[in-house]
């Protein structure tokens, strides 16, 4: 569902009709709801499973043998952190700050720790290292719709029609608006972008682009961590252009849509005292969101992963056992 949809959805299950009879649940208001169940409720399921749901990924360089979290990460939690060393990344384990304060002496990264929002290597490279960061994407706000001319802002804007890969360039049939502060204003540049798949779960394909606008209706966004093949990848004719953690639709399959809808319903339902009316919404949705969880792990079901044990070494020899 679009977010227009989602907010007629939602009017309907709580029993609100439309903003002129019901003042105080506005559509922004809603929107707040929706916002808020999304990334409370969904986001531990999506970390938990594990299954590469929301994942997304950054190349980044180290400054004085750390670097920062990204900011749009759940919980400001991570996957992995990989290091570049030849020309291949190596995975790095994660160690406490007690065990890394044996590590004195400069040298090539094994480990890492958390602290606070930024990760420091263990131990600190002499100089500063390519790190690429493995983490889960925060959900981006709802905001009104701008793909539809059937609802929300009555108009498409920022459908890609066309992917240039050698300039890092995309067409779009109309410059997307900036929903951050509840009415669409222009954008200005250079502007951070995601680019919205809509289609599967809905997720930013390219996350916090910075891009500016050359020509009409052209964004050239600079990404020298990826290929020409991988920008081909990742932005595609159909995707659209949107303000970064902005987007018309929830990132979850199309079919757990409406259950986001009447989640964010029983919380309205309960604002308004209609008690009963929310527990059989709720019970309803509980049962929704089981079966949501359930599917999303594993995600392969007929060849489960298998556990490769440690060697077990004995007389020279190593065998798994």
């Amino acid at each position: 569902m679009r977010s227009d949809e989602l907010l007629s959805r939602l009017r309907k299950s709580a029993f609100i009709g439309n903003a002129d009879a019901y003042t105080e649940y506005t559509d922004n208001e809603l929107f707040n709801e929706l916002n808020d169940r999304l990334r409370s409720v969904f986001s531990d399921a999506v970390v938990s499973a594990r299954s590469g749901y929301w994942l997304s990924t950054v190349v980044v360089t180290s400054y004085q043998g750390g670097a920062r979290i990204p900011a749009r990460a759940v919980t400001g939690g991570l996957e992995s952190v990989e290091v570049l060393y030849n020309g291949v990344y190596y995975a790095l384990d994660e160690v406490t700050p007690l065990e890394a304060a044996a590590w004195t002496q400069p040298g090539q990264p094994f480990a890492y720790f958390c602290e606070a929002e930024s990760i420091r290597l263990v131990p600190v490279p002499p100089s500063d290292v390519t790190l690429r960061l493995r983490y889960y994407l925060r959900p981006s706000l709802l905001v009104t719709s701008q793909s539809s001319t059937q609802g929300g802002a009555g108009a498409v804007r920022g459908l890609i029609g066309g992917v240039y890969p050698s300039t890092r360039a995309v067409f779009v049939n109309a410059e997307p608006m900036d929903y951050a502060t509840g009415a669409g204003v222009p954008l200005a540049y250079p502007a951070t972008i995601d680019i919205i798949r809509p289609d599967g779960w809905f997720s930013p394909t390219l996350v916090s682009a910075t891009a500016s606008s050359p020509g009409a209706l052209q964004y050239q966004i600079p990404t020298p961590s990826l290929s020409d093949a991988e920008f081909a990848d990742v932005v595609r004719v159909g995707d659209y252009v949107r303000v970064a953690e902005q987007t018309d639709w929830p990132a979850l399959p199309a079919d757990f849509h409406r259950m986001l809808a009447d989640a964010a319903a029983v919380n309205v339902l309960r604002e308004m005292d209609l008690i009963d009316k929310a527990d059989i919404l709720s019970t309803a949705a509980s049962a929704d969101f089981a079966r949501f969880a359930k599917l999303i792990q594993p995600r392969v079901k007929s060849r489960p992963k298998k556990i490769r044990q440690r060697p077990y070494w004995t007389r020279g020899r190593g065998y798994f056992r």
